[in-house]
């Protein structure tokens, strides 16, 4: 009787061992595919930031050369204006010149008669 209680205990446990060893390999094996699927979802998010990163880099580059140019334009835009009144101003001191020059003529023309 002994022997049988024995015998079928190592049954049930083997029974039980077995159940278990299925269930853990289902498990190992489901680990296994979230595992695969957690992978392939970190590599498609570090590519889609590396192209994100990397359009948002051109998007700089293209404002900073387009600042760069407008910085240019206006710069020249400047450089006229200035080079304009500068010559507008000479013109001005030249008249001014001339009209001083005037008077100071007739007045030693007058002191002279």
């Amino acid at each position: 009787m002994k022997k049988i209680a024995i015998i079928l205990a190592g049954l049930i446990m083997i029974t039980a061992y077995g159940c278990s060893s299925d269930e853990a390999k289902e498990a190992a094996k489901k680990t296994k595919e979230a595992y695969s699927a957690t992978k392939i979802a970190a590599m498609k998010a570090a590519a889609d930031a590396a192209k994100m990163t990397k359009e948002a880099a051109s998007a700089t580059k293209e404002a900073a050369i387009e600042a760069a140019d407008r910085a240019t334009e206006m710069t020249k835009d400047g450089a006229s204006a200035t080079k304009k009144a500068a010559a507008e101003m000479t013109e001005k001191a030249a008249a001014a010149t001339k009209e001083a020059a005037a008077e100071v003529e007739e007045k030693a023309a007058e002191m002279s008669k």
